[in-house]
């Protein structure tokens, strides 16, 4: 004969809450890196964007005017990469732009390479953006 039973017993009750509590823990793990990758994704655009404003500023400059670096990069400057979220300095993502120029020879033109290179630290990873191109005398 089968008895009615009238409720869950307890270790029912703590295999259900362990069950809903490894789920939902995995969840906020899922939660949590993608909210990394999408902050990372922000640094990576913000470092191309002021990578490419560096570019269009030297090619607004008169083609022979543009300096050729030969060792050391043509010009090194801090960029702000985030606001963050307070008007303190303390929560902003800075980092390093370094702008290189260099002669380059493609027939029948002679042009300058431009690499200007991102540099910046966030949750203590170093990463990096390197934006290329080449101007020529015509652009």
């Amino acid at each position: 004969m089968l008895k009615n039973k009238r409720g869950v017993t307890l270790l029912e009750n703590i295999i259900a809450v362990l069950v809903t509590g490894l789920v939902f823990g995995g969840f906020l793990q899922i939660c949590h890196v993608s909210a990394l990758m999408l902050t990372s994704a922000h640094f990576r655009m913000a470092a191309v964007n002021i990578a490419q404003a560096e570019i269009e500023d030297l090619k607004a400059i008169d083609f022979d005017n543009i300096s050729v670096s030969t060792f050391t990069p043509y010009r090194s400057t801090s960029v702000i990469l985030d606001d963050g979220p307070t008007s303190s300095a303390d929560d902003d993502i800075i980092g390093e732009m370094r702008t290189a120029v260099r002669d380059t020879v493609n027939n029948p033109t002679n042009g300058k390479k431009v690499a200007v290179e991102v540099l910046w630290t966030a949750f203590g990873q170093s990463k990096q953006e390197i934006v290329e191109t080449v101007i020529y005398a015509d652009d």
